[in-house]
């Protein structure tokens, strides 16, 4: 119900690539809090059809970034780690400022870890 009553009443489109377009993913964050000389905060992100990210997401960190980066919440280089519900996080940091077509940007780095939690084969019956 928020990503249909968000993309009832603003028109998010990519700056420089019309057919991007609308929100497609909600994220519910925690507080930021300082935590051993860096910025933490955690989130849980619910994805297309409502299914809820056990990942801390990357495209979630980077625009997390990049409003805190806007509201003077987190300054260029200063680490920041995103955890997830399940508790594992991503280190990121904003490396550069830019712009993208007509608006602020930033550059960031992020790393983590990810683990193989399933191998599936599919087919698909002609008939």
């Amino acid at each position: 119900r928020i990503k249909k009553a968000v993309n009832e009443q603003l028109e998010v489109v990519h700056p420089e690539n019309p057919k991007i377009r609308d929100v497609s993913n909600v994220i519910f964050e925690g507080p930021i809090e300082r935590v051993d000389g860096r910025v933490e905060s955690v989130n849980g992100t619910v994805c297309l059809h409502g299914r809820l990210d056990r990942s801390p997401t990357g495209t979630g960190t980077t625009g997390r970034l990049a409003v805190m980066s806007a509201k003077g919440q987190i300054a260029k280089g200063e680490l920041f780690r995103n955890r997830s519900i399940i508790g594992t996080h991503f280190d990121s940091r904003v490396i550069a400022n830019t712009r993208l077509g007509d608006r602020d940007a930033v550059v960031v780095t992020i790393a983590g870890q990810a683990w193989i939690t399933s191998i599936g084969q599919y087919g698909l019956d002609p008939t």
